[in-house]
């Protein structure tokens, strides 16, 4: 019987061959249609449209946003270049690029190149299954990726994320925004308790933000395993290349040179009696010209933290 479905399902599958001059589909005509188990793909040239969904897949048939590195999603709609609020949905393959106006100014860059956000704020419904795997992002004002509101089991692998922060690190704004990849929601902005993106893995990716963290994990999210990234180019001698002010998440084979901050940030805020960023697993990364140290704790107790290697730094204890 399941290998009836599993027939019947790819039998059912359908692709659509979306263009830059929308022939014989643009992305959002192309997306009207397409659900589970369906494949959108991207042909070479410029997209002068953003990838927003108008739905999802389901566990075991995602819906599929793909295309080779030439195919550039040049756009921003509401702030974003591809904005995902549905399940079972997977990026591959294509290039996004944050920068949407050739002015020489901080407006010309979309906030977020790419925010997959949930509906709920309280936890009642949960975003499942995102993934996002081999696409170049470049050029965005604030984070480059952004996981919010109860975003689950997302796997980002083996993507080059670059050039994130413009507007605070390039153009002087007041802030310190520009994470490669952002996951959850500071404790300082919660409208309804933690967001707790939990169980996501980040792997295998080439992160240099030229702005804040490769990595930072929020209070309220946990089980995060980050792992076998190279970071570099992080430019906040207050954080570091990788973060987590959540509980329970791992740092592990990763690499970073030449950050400003320490090699991995560890500690948030207290909320409601309660410390963020305890029983962290920090081991086995490598670290060189880490300029503010390799490791530091600003909140205890920890889980294992040991192997990780540093060139230029120490462990500082805070």
């Amino acid at each position: 019987m399941l290998l009836l479905i599993t027939i019947r399902q790819l039998a059912d599958a359908r692709t659509f061959d979306a263009s830059p001059d929308g022939v014989p589909y643009s992305i959002a005509s192309a997306l009207a249609e397409a659900g589970a188990g369906d494949t959108v793909v991207l042909a070479d040239g410029t997209y002068n449209e953003a990838i927003v969904t108008v739905q999802g897949g389901e566990s075991g048939n995602p819906l599929i946003i793909t295309g080779g590195r030439d195919a550039l999603v040049n756009a921003g709609d509401d702030g974003k270049v591809v904005y995902v609020q549905h399940s079972w949905v997977t990026l591959e393959g294509f290039s996004v690029d944050g920068k949407i106006s050739d002015d020489d100014e901080a407006e010309s860059y979309v906030d977020k190149c790419v925010f997959v956000e949930g509906t709920s704020t309280s936890g009642d419904e949960r975003l499942e299954g995102f993934v996002m795997q081999d696409v170049y992002v470049q050029n965005c004002g604030d984070e480059c990726v952004r996981l919010k509101s109860f975003i689950v089991g997302a796997v980002i692998s083996d993507n080059v994320i670059q050039d994130c922060g413009v507007r605070d690190f390039v153009y002087g704004n007041s802030g310190k925004n520009g994470e490669g990849i952002y996951v959850g929601t500071s404790s300082t902005q919660w409208s309804d308790g933690p967001d707790e993106c939990n169980d996501n893995t980040i792997t295998g990716n080439t992160i240099t933000p030229n702005g804040n963290e490769c990595v930072d994990i929020k209070e309220g999210s946990t089980g995060t395993i980050v792992e076998e990234n190279t970071c570099s180019g992080q430019l906040d001698e207050d954080s570091g290349c990788f973060g987590s002010r959540g509980d329970g998440n791992v740092f592990r084979y990763n690499t970073a040179s030449d950050c400003l901050g320490v090699g991995v940030r560890i500690g948030g805020w207290e909320v409601d009696g309660h410390k963020y960023g305890q029983d962290n697993s920090i081991y086995e990364n490598s670290f060189t010209r880490a300029e503010s140290g390799g490791l530091s704790f600003f909140a205890l107790p920890q889980g294992k933290v040991c192997g990780n290697s540093c060139q230029g730094g120490a462990v500082r204890h805070d």
